[in-house]
């Protein structure tokens, strides 16, 4: 039965946490070095004109831990994938708790290496560290490592090579993070069709919209107060990010994103048991 395959799987994946933990610092490592090399970079971000453009670098530098999800999937699913591949063409499980032991392990060090990473960041730098900000940066590096995950574990399953299913993930997830928003606000209109797929518009937008409200405002220290950027809705005009909603609606799509994209990596990932079951 599934549930205890579910048991058995998640016993042996927590004893081989603890007979290797370099598994554990695999998973952990990216997201830890995300932190540590954004905080000095960026702190203190202050209020001036010039900080502007820092506090939209740093938000969209930490839409990048999209890239340390799909690390964190590839220092690790590749081997999973061939044992499990091997023990379901002996029948000895099926792919759902494989899956469910697999999302569950993953998510718990998401979820506590993000809340770290989120906080660190916030809080040194001097982003909005009141509760609803501080809440949404969180949730947005947890999504990002979940999907990086997911997109790792899709594009795995169709490539057995590792080689070449790091060149396509490193492909599909910068096109992913050009398009988010930050760097590009006039794109062509079956391009913004197609954005309304990717998780990381939503999580440009949340980020955006919690970080830039009106009552967050700048000192006028530019060469010309014609120029400046005097609130946060004013640098929000400047990206073009006025009209794309409220920072609950655009969580609530970065959460159908997670949740679609990782349906589409079970999918995908059974067509390649069964696929490999006919050879």
């Amino acid at each position: 039965p599934c549930h205890r395959a579910f048991r058995v799987l998640l016993s042996r994946s927590l004893l081989n946490f603890a007979r290797q933990p370099a598994m554990i610092w695999a998973r952990c490592f990216q997201v830890v070095i995300f932190a540590v090399v954004l905080v000095p970079v960026y702190t203190p971000l202050g209020h001036s004109q010039n900080s502007i453009t820092s506090r939209v670098g740093l938000l969209y530098q930490s839409l990048g831990m999209l890239f340390a999800g799909t690390l964190n999937n590839l220092a690790v699913f590749p081997m999973e994938r061939d044992v499990l591949l091997r023990e379901s063409a002996d029948g000895l499980y099926s792919l759902a708790p494989f899956f469910a032991t697999y999302s569950l392990v993953e998510l718990v060090l998401e979820c506590s290496t993000a809340t770290i990473a989120g906080l660190t960041i916030v809080q040194a730098t001097g982003l909005r560290g009141d509760a609803g900000p501080q809440l949404t940066f969180v949730v947005v590096l947890i999504a990002s490592l979940f999907n990086g995950e997911s997109i790792g574990i899709m594009l795995n399953s169709i490539v057995m090579h590792s080689g070449f299913s790091v060149n396509m993930i490193n492909a599909f997830c910068a096109v992913l993070q050009i398009l988010a928003g930050f760097m590009a606000n006039s794109m062509p209109k079956y391009l913004v069709a197609l954005n309304q797929l990717s998780p990381q518009m939503y999580a440009c937008r949340a980020l955006a919209l919690s970080q830039f409200p009106k009552d967050q405002t700048f000192e006028c220290d530019g060469a010309s107060p014609l120029i400046c950027q005097h609130d946060g809705e004013e640098v929000l005009d400047m990206l073009g990010l006025t009209d794309v909603g409220n920072v609950s609606g655009n969580l609530i799509g970065l959460a159908v994103c997670c949740v679609a994209y990782r349906a589409l990596s079970f999918a995908l990932l059974r067509y390649r048991i069964t696929r490999q079951s006919r050879f």
